[in-house]
């Protein structure tokens, strides 16, 4: 009986990790792509100023949750997503708004990919 309880236990503590991941790295990729997009639609009216707070906002948000995010991911997907949010504070930063646009919809390509990566899809399987 008590092999059965040890079982239950473990299933238990198995799918807290697991909702646990599900909700942090959603959760973060949502956080990211809304602040990119948000900078990319301010960057397309020509408010610069206004985009870069966003791409800021959205590096914090890497910054902070980076521990966190790590425990279940490989490190590469977020330092691939940080590095092209990087490059794009630089562009916002010099002024050169298309080099920014690229950069910004190729973080966002990135953060998508984050998030589709929790659901149960034949792709995540393989």
């Amino acid at each position: 009986m008590y092999r059965l309880y040890a079982a239950i236990a473990v299933l238990a503590l198995v799918i807290s990790v697991t909702a646990a991941c599900f909700f942090v790295n959603t959760r973060t990729a949502d956080d990211i792509t809304n602040e990119l997009e948000q900078a990319y639609a301010l960057a397309k009216e020509s408010r610069t100023d206004n985009s870069r707070e966003h791409i800021e906002k959205a590096l914090r948000i890497i910054d902070e949750r980076r521990g966190l995010v790590y425990l279940f991911i490989t490190h590469k997907i977020l330092d691939d997503i940080a590095q092209e949010v990087s490059k794009a504070l630089e562009c916002i930063s010099e002024g050169d708004i298309t080099p920014f646009l690229v950069y910004c919809r190729c973080a966002v390509s990135l953060t998508t990919d984050l998030r589709a990566m929790e659901y149960p899809e034949i792709a995540n399987l393989l």
